[in-house]
């Protein structure tokens, strides 16, 4: 049975970045994802923040190849209206420690019941399940 994974940023990140400390491992919970058939997805919020992160740091071929290698393995979720407001006044009563990129994922991840593949301790505070 397929199981939904949603991508997080510190993620992506990892996988993208050789001299990341959790390189190694976001490149061995990817390979099980894949072997595991998992649906893996990606929101465009996620998408927007990484390449923001990511293209001052590692280059824009870097990114744009990552971007290119991934387009046929994650799935896009689009961030509507409704996720939109919804992560705002997640964010609004998490503030300091979520970001708005984070409280997406958050909402995504519940509305789905899914995974989350991170990196970063406020998913798992929140409740959700997450891999590593």
């Amino acid at each position: 049975m397929n199981h939904w994974v949603l991508v997080d940023t510190s993620a992506v990140y990892a996988l993208v970045s050789s001299t990341d400390q959790f390189h190694t491992d976001a490149h061995r919970t990817l390979d099980k994802l894949i072997e595991e058939r998992a649906i893996i997805f990606i929101t465009n919020y996620v998408l927007v923040e990484f390449q923001a992160l990511a293209i001052p740091r590692l280059g824009f071929e870097t990114v744009r190849n990552f971007i290119e290698w991934s387009r046929g393995l994650f799935y896009i979720r689009w961030i509507n209206m409704e996720t939109h407001w919804q992560a705002w006044q997640l964010m609004q009563e998490r503030w300091p420690r979520l970001s708005f990129v984070d409280a997406t994922t958050i909402v995504v991840a519940r509305a789905l019941q899914c995974t989350v593949f991170t990196f970063d301790n406020d998913f798992r505070q929140e409740g959700l399940p997450v891999l590593p």
